[in-house]
């Protein structure tokens, strides 16, 4: 009997070491919005996150870009609801990132842009990218 307990719980910490190597949702999540953002040939300076909220910094072309990122993990069907951040919280991301490490941007056009991704599996994922989502439709 101790054989088989001890040979259970040998299986369960394999397991548990298995599970902890493998990425979380987040790693997976800023992962996948890199890619996606560099195969469109955006230039990622920089990822920020708050405690709350994830992004990327990019340059795309003569503009610089903050793009607020989104997923709602694997467990759950389809895209996240849409939450664009409030023009706020996208301004005091913007300040605040141009404020510690944008001192070479000056005069340069800045757009806010939603990421929202469903993490199919660690190396695949649906996008919908919403550039310049605080702009208005005319």
């Amino acid at each position: 009997m101790e054989a088989v307990l001890e040979k259970r719980q040998s299986v369960s910490r394999d397991q548990a070491d298995a599970l902890a190597s493998e990425p979380s949702i987040k790693e997976c999540t800023i992962l996948a919005a890199r890619r996606y953002l560099e195969k469109r040939g955006f230039a990622v300076k920089q990822k920020w996150e708050s405690d709350t909220q994830l992004g990327f910094v990019v340059e795309d072309e003569d503009v610089l870009a903050f793009v607020h990122v989104v997923s709602n993990g694997l467990d759950k069907k389809g895209f996240p609801a849409e939450t664009i951040m409030s023009r706020e919280e996208f301004e005091e991301a913007a300040i605040s990132w141009l404020t510690t490490y944008g001192q070479e941007y000056v005069n340069v056009p800045v757009r806010f842009d939603e990421l929202t991704l469903k993490v199919l599996c660690e190396d695949r994922a649906l996008v919908r990218h919403h550039i310049n989502a605080l702009g208005a439709c005319e």
